[in-house]
């Protein structure tokens, strides 16, 4: 019989709780850590969309 080594491999994946989307599942905390860090949620990108309309209306008054 062959000689097997069993090892244990931890698992990340990434999750964002604003939107919900969860990002590829990593071996890496490093890998899994730079999705969180690049992840755009499309909350942000509304919250951010907001006050930028915001601004152009306090400039233009």
């Amino acid at each position: 019989m062959a000689d097997i080594d069993i090892r244990e491999l931890r698992a990340y994946e990434p999750y964002c709780v604003r939107c919900g989307e969860s990002g590829p599942i990593e071996t890496s905390a490093f890998l899994a850590f730079a999705w969180e860090q690049s992840h755009q949620c499309d909350e942000d990108a509304l919250d951010g969309r907001d006050t930028d309309e915001l601004s152009s209306d306090l400039r233009s008054a």
